[in-house]
Formats: structure tokens, C-alpha cells, sequence
């Protein structure tokens, strides 16, 4: 996501998991060295493929959270998250983007009306 650089193939992150890690890592980074920001509310949004990304993110904090309540960690940050909003989302990418993709060329004048029928 984004136009990231890594030194090393392994700090690439190639799965919805590893981003939601590495998100949720770069968050309680940023609260930490921001911490009167802390208290602000967090709103997550995510399109198209963020539809992946925005409830994955959403619910890792929400167990973030939770262990930081429980006392099941040494952290201690409880991170604001106010809530999450998917617009146009994906949510089964092996078909999601695949849905309209004819109709959504037809409709921009990508092929001759001919050949939509």
C-alpha cells in the first residue's frame, strides 16, 4: 500500500496479515511520538481494496486494545479507535474487481455497442 521502499525483501509486506501488523505497528509508533495525539478520536476508512484493510486494521486494535485492558501486555497505550468506513469495498478479491469490468467498459465507450450485445 503507498509508495513504500524496503532495504530488505523480508520488511515487504506480502499479505493482508503483515499489513495489518505493520499498520498497527506505524500507529502506536506515531501515538508514541505524538502522545497528546493519543486522545484523538480514530477514524479508519478504506476503498476499493481497503475494503481488506480497513476491518482487518479495525479489529487489530480492537484486540490491541483489549490485551491493553486485560493487562496481557507491557503496553499500555489504549489506542481511540472511534470506528471504520469501507466505501465501494472489496471483499472477495477473486471476483470483486471482476463483477461490472465489462459493463463499466461498455459504459466509457472502451468497444463497440456491437460487441457488448
Amino acid at each position: 500500500m503507498g509508495y513504500s521502499h524496503a532495504e530488505r525483501t523480508f520488511d515487504i509486506a506480502q499479505n493482508d496479515y503483515q499489513y495489518t501488523k505493520d499498520a498497527l505497528s506505524f500507529i502506536k509508533q506515531f501515538y508514541s511520538s505524538w502522545p497528546k495525539l493519543a486522545s484523538n478520536p480514530l477514524y479508519i476508512a478504506g476503498v476499493s481494496y481497503g475494503g481488506m484493510y480497513a476491518p482487518y486494521l479495525a479489529w487489530a486494535i480492537h484486540q490491541h486494545n483489549e490485551e491493553v485492558i486485560m493487562g496481557n501486555t507491557n503496553e499500555t497505550l489504549k489506542i481511540n479507535l472511534k470506528g471504520f468506513i469501507v466505501a465501494n469495498g472489496a471483499t472477495e478479491w477473486s471476483t470483486d474487481p471482476f463483477i461490472s469490468t465489462v459493463d463499466a467498459a461498455y459504459h466509457f465507450n472502451l468497444f463497440d455497442p456491437q460487441i457488448y450485445k
